[in-house]
């Protein structure tokens, strides 16, 4: 099954299991694609920023998700974040305090529904929605941020938005859906042999560029499962990087794990994915061109 069906297969699951409900012997995989009901319950706490030397945030809508946008400079590249749904609100407040310290935009969204059919549709459409309010904000080139089980709908826009994005992060992705229930929401006895290959499959048609982290002790994906994602990437431009001593992104923000060096990773792969590092853009900084 190619990837471009393969995200509307996981609704037609979900359409059937609620059309056709099963009996109690009866097994669909699509009642397995069900979202646990804590996804993002912690979206609403209110965490003080970090720093006072940081942007201050405001609230905005994609496609009538709420969103939040914390700006540097309208010139500079953005990010936007698909925060781990089951990680502390913390944990994505450390990784948007240092992306904006490295003079990065942001926008920080968390997709909702009750299947994962639907949480990784929304995707597409909120790429679009982002897009579009960024070019209204006059800023810079847009890339994706994907965490743990949040990487499914990053993975789908940029699969499903072929203009307009510069490139993806994949932090913690999750390659067993059954393992994520058990260890992260205590959901036992799920199985979904059909989840790996979502992800997989898709990872074939992405070609712009992608960087990959993902925690040395990583409990729902091991570390060495997880080099899978880049092996099947279509990207010529794909970077993977293990994080010592890093878990899910649902237990721990990564970012501080990593420190500076993987602050200073992502800023050097937005650099060159936009040209910022290329001799031809140095060389116009130093002399710029006479008329």
């Amino acid at each position: 099954m190619s990837q471009g069906n393969f995200f509307y297969y996981l609704l037609e699951l979900s359409a059937v299991r609620k059309m056709f409900p099963p009996l109690p012997s009866q097994i669909y995989p699509g009642q397995y694609m069900k979202i646990p009901a804590s996804f993002y319950n912690l979206q609403t706490v209110d965490t003080p920023i970090s720093s006072p030397r940081l942007s201050a945030e405001a609230t905005c809508s994609l496609n009538g998700i709420p969103a939040v946008w914390r700006p540097t400079e309208k010139a500079a590249p953005s990010v936007l974040l698909f925060p781990a749904p089951e990680g502390d609100a913390q944990h994505s407040r450390s990784l948007v305090d240092g992306l904006v310290a490295k003079g990065l935009n942001v926008l920080t969204v968390r997709p909702s529904g009750d299947t994962l059919a639907a949480f990784a549709l929304q995707g597409a459409d909120i790429c679009t929605a982002a897009m579009e309010f960024l070019e209204k904000e006059g800023c810079g080139q847009l890339f994706l941020f994907g965490q743990g089980i949040a990487t499914l709908p990053a993975v789908h826009g940029i699969t499903e938005i072929k203009t307009g994005l510069k490139g993806i992060f994949l932090e913690g992705s999750v390659l067993d859906y059954g393992a994520w229930l058990e260890k992260i929401c205590n959901i036992k006895g799920i199985t979904c042999d059909e989840y790996e290959r979502v992800i997989l499959d898709a990872m074939e048609d992405i070609t712009l560029a992608t960087m990959i982290f993902h925690g040395a002790l990583d409990e729902i994906t091991p570390a060495p499962v997880a080099e899978r994602l880049q092996a099947d990437s279509g990207a010529r431009t794909k970077h993977f990087f293990i994080i010592p001593g890093g878990h899910a992104p649902d237990k721990e923000a990564l970012c501080d794990v990593g420190g500076e060096p993987y602050l200073d990773a992502i800023r050097e792969f937005i650099n060159t994915a936009c040209g910022i590092n290329t001799w031809r853009q140095r060389r116009k900084k130093v002399r710029p061109t006479s008329k």
